[in-house]
């Protein structure tokens, strides 16, 4: 009987090479995932971010507001709006509301204006203003991730149709410039 209880203690002293590797393995993946995770929480909530996100301004022409209808003061000197409905500092978000597009940082206007039909004696259309009508441009600025020219998961590309909203607005309109050398 004593053979026995040595046989077992002599196993338990001598280690297996195959069951030291994974012990050694089992180690290493759960040092990795524990720095993974301790950087997740340390990092405040920036490790969703893309660090090479870069801003971008881009303008958005709102045509043939009512100014009368929303009740909009436009400053004939500065160019610029002011209403109720929009306001700057807006978070500006897509058509579903799923991803933040930017925030408003100007709203400008000048006045709607329409074709009259007639042409010029060099072929030209000659325009008309609308009265009581502007064209809102608003300034959104954004994040530009990686050189996409996509924010929020919405392209975005001079002459492209922009449907958007604010927490009180619903809006589309046009892009019609944009500024990717933002400070």
């Amino acid at each position: 009987m004593n053979k026995g209880k040595t046989k077992f203690k002599s196993r338990l002293k001598r280690i297996n090479p195959v069951d030291a590797v994974i012990a050694i393995i089992f180690l290493v993946s759960l040092i990795t995932m524990a720095y993974l995770f301790v950087g997740v929480v340390l990092s405040d909530g920036d490790a969703g971010q893309d660090v090479s996100a870069k801003p971008v301004e881009f303008r958005v022409v709102i045509s043939n507001v009512n100014t009368e209808r929303l009740g909009i003061v436009t400053d004939e000197i500065s160019g610029t709006a002011e209403c109720d409905f929009l306001k700057i500092g807006d978070v500006v978000y897509n058509q579903d509301g799923t991803a933040q597009l930017g925030k408003l940082v100007s709203i400008d206007y000048r006045v709607s204006t329409a074709s009259t039909g007639y042409s010029d004696s060099e072929g030209n259309l000659i325009y008309a203003e609308c009265p009581g009508q502007i064209d809102l441009i608003l300034t959104v600025r954004g994040e530009e991730k990686e050189n996409t020219l996509t924010i929020g998961g919405q392209s975005i590309r001079v002459g492209a149709e922009l449907e958007f909203h604010t927490h009180s607005y619903f809006a589309k309109g046009k892009i019609v410039s944009m500024d990717r050398e933002v400070q």
